[in-house]
């Protein structure tokens, strides 16, 4: 019996002697417990699709809260500590958040506040333990950290899920290696061997602070320089496969041991030279320690931590924040409580789902097939679970999640690990991630003084599937090409969220592959899904051959998951609002090499009707893009709007705003 890796590196038809498995092999299978430390590939297909849709804030989001509409993902925010200043957006605060996820395989809670991160702007991935941060970022094309042996080959598509940078306040965003069809680059500095979607590039530093390598030298699209030089690690569940030995029955099981690793910015620099800097203690294989933030107008706060290395206290003048910690259970440490200077608390507990563990049903003899290749598992636990936070005033909101299963629609069928004759399902792996399981809102209610209490309810839905006609093996070609780019082929999923006073909004996204996926299409709002008040859909370019934006920005260099919503720009050209009989429309006829609108025509069912011309001021020295620079309507010839620039600054120097107002919706 032969297995194939099935992925575009190891064909259909290659003798499984030649290669390694990634799963666990039928006379192991009595012994297995899906619900312990060790990750199977299977386990982590959300890491590598999960998290591209719309993040917004829940209504009344007095508590931080936010959800992933398109994956139903919670995840909270905090600033606890904030000195504010004349720098612009350079900010001297001390920030936390805690995001809802499966948590098989972590060990105790090692975060900064044990189940609370800080939040600081990062640079971050996943590797083996032995590399520290093994993405180069001087290359030759290829971005990915090394083939690892031991003594199994770990190759990078398996153990690692790309590179990322989180900047507080705007999110986290894939980055690219470039491959030089952006529209500009910065006309300074360089090479930019890295790039995002947003156009943040990076050049690269000689050496880290702590740690042998290079760092990273971020300049994002409004000038502002990041200096990521200081590395620190967090321990990620380890990952295990068989090797191949003739037979599932002879294979051995080889081990991963990996890392979660930062790096953690220094410095942080305007384009008018304001600085904020950031003085961490931590050794590189060790959890951050910052100790102290400082900008340069004075601005200041310092951190002290407690025995088990968490945050104890954060000070700025004569004013402190407390932190105090539990262990609900014996367990892990959670953050139980956060004091203010004025001596009000938060109260939380969210230890439930700081520790939430999907468990999967066990097989108990070798014929039993508990998953398959495009199935992750049968899920057994556990139930719901809730968490609750206590505002200093006394409101509280409680937040429940439950197990839910998404995924993607027309993704090919490409199985790794399969078996001819007489395929074992339970040890296939889709090398193209189609569906996992993990913690969506179900619920949120909120209480107490002061505020009218209300219930929100959350359901999801979408298509899964692999595209027709393909798998399970892949014998050549490109395997990975899409095969659905029509909206009339392609997926979407929903989520319905009912509120307080009989509100109702169903939100549908794209989810077919490497089509619209991640993209939002339509919301509707009303009272029911048979009385809806209100309707917005949403059109965009998409990324097609022949079109404008067929090329794309760069690439993630992890070919498995969703990496085409940053590799490939698909920008909104059209909006319509349907809402009491009247339809407002607007229509972008033509975009810029930036994506950018530069020709929009507003208009609605009323017979109302206006064309604008936009053009923009980008200042590609100091790399500040987009600013406005003239608008002119179509209709009239006037100028609505212009804006001169300081050549020496980029900032405005005269603005003028004709009275031309728009006459059709200010929605659109």
């Amino acid at each position: 019996m032969t297995k194939s890796l099935n992925h575009p590196e190891h064909r259909a038809g290659r003798a499984s002697s030649q290669w390694l498995r990634y799963a666990i092999c039928v006379a192991l299978w009595p012994t297995l417990a899906w619900g312990q430390g060790n990750k199977a590939p299977w386990e982590e297909y959300d890491k590598l699709i999960q998290g591209r849709g719309k993040v917004v804030a829940l209504t009344a989001d007095l508590f931080g809260d936010s959800v992933d509409l398109a994956s139903g993902a919670l995840s909270f925010s905090a600033t606890d500590a904030s000195v504010p200043g004349n720098q612009g957006g350079l900010s001297v605060a001390v920030s936390r958040s805690f995001s809802v996820g499966n948590r098989k395989g972590y060990g105790p809670n090692e975060l900064a506040f044990a189940d609370w991160d800080i939040e600081l702007p990062r640079l971050t991935g996943v590797f083996a333990a032995s590399t520290g941060w093994g993405s180069p970022c001087t290359h030759q094309g290829n971005g990915q950290p090394p083939l690892i042996q031991q003594p199994a080959f770990f190759y990078p598509h398996e153990y690692w899920q790309g590179n990322r940078m989180i900047l507080p306040g705007r999110g986290a965003q894939d980055m690219m290696v470039a491959n030089g069809t952006v529209p500009a680059t910065p006309s300074t500095g360089g090479p930019y061997p890295w790039l995002t979607a947003d156009l943040t590039f990076f050049s690269c530093l000689p050496n880290q602070k702590n740690a042998g390598g290079e760092g990273f030298l971020a300049l994002t699209s409004d000038g502002t320089k990041y200096w990521f030089d200081w590395q620190a690690q967090l321990l990620e569940p380890t990952l295990e496969k068989t090797t191949a030995g003739g037979s599932s029955a002879s294979g051995n099981v080889t081990y991963l041991g990996r890392r979660q690793v930062s790096l953690y910015a220094s410095r942080v620099e305007d384009r008018f030279g304001n600085w904020v800097s950031y003085t961490y203690t931590n050794a590189a294989t060790a959890p951050v320690r910052l100790t102290r933030i400082d900008a340069s107008d004075g601005r200041a706060l310092t951190l002290e931590y407690n025995a088990a290395g968490h945050i104890a206290k954060v000070n700025e003048g004569a004013r402190s924040w407390v932190y105090e910690y539990s262990r609900p259970g014996g367990v892990s440490t959670s953050l139980s409580a956060v004091v203010l200077p004025d001596g009000s608390r938060w109260t939380l507990d969210m230890a439930a789902l700081a520790n939430a563990t999907i468990l999967y049903e066990q097989s108990t003899r070798p014929e039993d097939l508990v998953r398959s290749c495009g199935d992750p598992g049968i899920v057994v636990g556990p139930g719901d679970l809730s968490a609750t936070l206590t505002h200093p005033a006394g409101a509280r909101g409680v937040f429940t999640v439950g197990v839910q299963r998404m995924g993607r629609s027309n993704v090919p069928m490409v199985c790794s690990n399969y078996s001819t004759p007489n395929n074992n399902p339970n040890d296939d792996v889709a090398y193209y991630a189609l569906a996992y399981d993990g913690f969506a809102l179900k619920k949120k209610q909120l209480s107490g003084p002061g505020v009218t209490a209300a219930e929100w309810n959350y359901a999801y839905g979408a298509q899964i599937s692999f595209a027709p006609g393909t798998g399970p093996v892949c014998t050549s070609g490109d395997c990975g090409q899409p095969r659905c780019t029509s909206d009339s082929c392609a997926g979407t999923s929903t989520t319905i969220m009912q509120g307080p006073e009989s509100s109702w909004t169903r939100y549908t996204f794209g989810n077919s592959y490497r089509y619209n996926e991640g993209k939002l299409l339509k919301i509707e709002r009303g009272s029911s899904a048979s009385a809806i008040a209100r309707t917005e859909t949403f059109r965009y370019a998409w990324a097609l051959p022949g079109q404008q934006f067929a090329a794309p920005l760069g690439s993630t260099q992890q070919p498995r998951g969703d990496g085409f919503s940053s590799e490939y720009r698909r920008p909104e050209i059209g909006r319509t609002v349907s809402q009491d009989g009247v339809n407002f429309d607007r229509q972008v006829a033509t975009v810029d090499a930036f994506a950018r609108p530069t020709q929009t025509t507003r208009s609605s069912s009323l017979g109302f009707s206006r064309t604008d011309l936009n053009e923009y001021y980008d200042d590609t020295a100091r790399w500040v893009l987009g600013q406005g620079k003239r608008q002119i309507n179509q209709n009239t010839g006037l100028v609505v709007s212009q804006v001169d620039y300081h050549a020496a600054s980029a900032l405005p120097a005269d603005v003028r705003v004709s009275s031309l107002a728009s006459t059709v919706s200010p929605t659109l």
